[in-house]
């Protein structure tokens, strides 16, 4: 199991290092080649062209069942889903493959909008509940993801 985070513009990162390393996950941050991201024991950093979309392919690429992709994006979480790696957003929402159709669909119809000329809402401003939130979402996960695991051994 490893965590690979859609790392341009993720404001969680340091949380993703810190829960892995308590847990002794590798993370693998992918990122655009304006970011300097430094590396570290438990963090391999992955510099990918400036094409639309690069990171994302290259996350796609990387993810494997029982994975963990911390992402806002959510075209990028509904394919890593039907992998059966677990997505997670920065505000520590656990997203499900269930959901995503609705989720596109709302996507879909901003941009839309936004092409048509309308102002649709940004994002919330990330806070420190936020920030909590993530920390609290993401160790779950990897609880439950690391019991999925014993268990499946003891089979």
């Amino acid at each position: 199991m490893k965590i690979v985070i859609d790392a341009d513009n993720c404001p969680v990162r340091a949380e993703v290092a810190d829960v892995a390393s308590r847990s002794g996950l590798e993370v693998v941050m992918v990122c655009g080649p304006s970011n300097l991201i430094p590396e570290s024991p438990s963090t391999r950093v992955i510099q990918v062209g400036d094409r639309p979309d690069a990171a994302d392919f290259a996350i796609v690429g990387l993810a494997e069942e029982g994975d963990i992709v911390v992402t806002s994006d959510i075209g990028l979480a509904a394919i890593v889903l039907s992998k059966g790696v677990r997505a997670l957003t920065p505000r520590g929402d656990v997203l499900q493959e269930k959901d995503m159709t609705a989720a596109l669909e709302v996507r879909h119809l901003h941009k839309k909008l936004r092409r048509a000329g309308v102002k649709t809402p940004g994002p919330k401003r990330f806070t420190q509940e936020d920030r909590k939130r993530f920390r609290a979402a993401l160790s779950r996960l990897v609880a439950e993801l690391r019991d999925a695991g014993t268990d499946a051994q003891k089979l």
